[in-house]
Parts: structure tokens; sequence; C-alpha cells
């Protein structure tokens, strides 16, 4: 996971603290930003792989972020953390765009495995997109030269070129 970096939203220096002794521990980068607005001004400059984003911030709930952070074109995994147990924030923070949700306290490879997870998955839906794309173009050039006998003949010296 070199190259990785993270980027850490949450407003508890001990968690943060935490947070980014373990994953540099792990050779990953991490940019941690305390507000919703730091948060999304290190996003635009970073770039990050993955956001770990509380959900209860000093300037409004974390779950607010993550709209601003999709409507960006940004598949960035999001994973959510918090310390307090409302359901209603979660269920909301994973219909508008999370990929999962850990509960604080934490130990430190539960939250390597859940950014181990998202990273994959969202590779491997990376991955499926290009191929579909790929799938998709191969499709169009079958049926622009399947469509009568002369364009069979143009096929024919197009694949002998290629």
């Amino acid at each position: 996971m070199h190259d990785t970096l993270i980027l850490l939203v949450d407003d508890d220096p001990v968690f943060t603290q935490f947070s980014q002794n373990i994953l540099s521990e792990r050779g990953m980068k991490v940019v941690a930003a305390f507000n919703k607005a730091e948060g999304m001004e290190l996003f635009e400059k970073h770039h990050p792989s993955c956001v770990i984003l509380d959900i209860f911030l000093p300037d409004g709930s974390g779950v607010d972020l993550i709209k601003p952070l999709r409507t960006s074109g940004s598949s960035t995994p999001i994973i959510m953390v918090s310390g307090q147990s409302d359901v209603e924030e979660v269920v909301r923070a994973m219909r508008d765009g999370a990929n999962d949700y850990i509960k604080k306290p934490f130990r430190g490879e539960e939250l390597l495995l859940k950014i181990q997870m998202v990273l994959e998955a969202t590779q491997t839906k990376w991955e499926l997109a290009e191929l579909k794309s790929k799938a998709q173009a191969e499709d169009e050039y079958r049926l622009l030269f399947s469509l009568s006998d002369r364009m069979s003949k143009v096929q024919a010296i197009v694949d002998q070129v290629l």
C-alpha cells in the first residue's frame, strides 16, 4: 500500500495521531484535516487514495462533505468513522456515497483492513468499467463491419493492416 495517500478528516487529535501512526507504519502517507472546510481543501489539493471521515465535526456533519466530494467527479473511497451510535447518520452517509463505516474505538488492524477492502473494491470497479468500455468498442467495431458484404471486405483489409 505504498504510495497510498489517506486524507483523515477528524477533530479528535488523539484519534488523528493514532491513525497517522498506524497508517505511516504501513507506508501510507497521511494528511489530516480537523473540519469539513479544511477536509475539502486538502481533498482538492492532494487527490487522496482514500478518505477517512468523521461523522461529527466542529463545523457540522461529515456526511455533508460526501456529496461535494462525489460531485467533483471523484470515486475516491470514503470510510466514515464515529464514536457515537447515530444510525440515521450512518445510513445517510452510505446513501450519499460512503463506501464503509467503522465505529470508534477500533483496533488498528480493523482500520487497515477497511482501507484495503475499499481500495481493492474501487480498483476492481475501475478495471470493470475499463473492460466494459473496451468490450463495447469491440462490439461496435464488429457491428459496423457486419452490416454488409462490402463492409466485411473493408474489415478484412483493416484487420490485415493492423
